[in-house]
């Protein structure tokens, strides 16, 4: 090999040397680009973040309020004189009270309250969620439950039930309404 091949072969290893050891500090020291794209949104942030402990907190309430009121306010018999109704009426909003007081005003002066056939009816909470349109003064959660209902021949008969019950946020979340879901659509719990 000549001295020129010698020369040549030498700035050519030497050369890809240097190169790959360039390439090594730009891989190292080089900071990742970030787009428009790759930035959170603020926004977008908390929504995906989990909720705080006072936001769980306020969250378990709801639910448990709205599961509490449908296991008492649907569990009765029709010698208690509507006593479940009148342990929740805390808990109803003044609107929602007054629409409860007419429908048991229509009960007590219909012939259609069945008081000569005993009948006893009670209802367990299976299931609760809050929907995702929950914010900070209205809230709607589903609950499933199951409805027992026994007559006055102990016949029994068990149903499942899909309720929605509809919460808003005066001096403490209240409920505002309570619809049951049958076929997939949602019907006033005073027909």
């Amino acid at each position: 090999m000549t001295r020129k091949q010698r020369i040549i072969y030498g700035i050519l290893i030497g050369s890809v040397i240097l190169l790959t050891i360039i390439f090594i500090i730009v891989l190292i020291v080089k900071k990742p680009e970030l787009s428009d794209k790759t930035i959170p949104d603020e926004k977008i942030v908390k929504e995906i973040s989990q909720p705080t402990t006072e936001e769980q907190d306020e969250i378990s309430d709801i639910v448990n309020n709205a599961r509490g009121f449908i296991e008492i306010y649907f569990t009765y018999s029709n010698s208690s004189s509507f006593s479940n109704i009148k342990e929740v009426f805390s808990f109803m909003t003044k609107v929602f009270r007054e629409k409860v007081d007419r429908n048991i005003l229509k009960i007590e002066t219909s012939n259609s309250n069945g008081r000569g056939k005993y009948f006893l009816k009670t209802t367990k909470v299976l299931s609760s969620d809050i929907k995702d349109e929950y914010k900070k003064n209205k809230a709607i959660v589903n609950i499933g439950a199951v409805e027992r209902n026994i007559d006055d021949n102990n016949k029994e008969e068990i149903i499942e039930r899909k309720y929605v019950v509809y919460m808003v946020k005066t001096d403490k979340w209240r409920i505002d309404d309570v619809k049951i879901v049958i076929s997939n659509v949602e019907k006033s719990i005073f027909n």
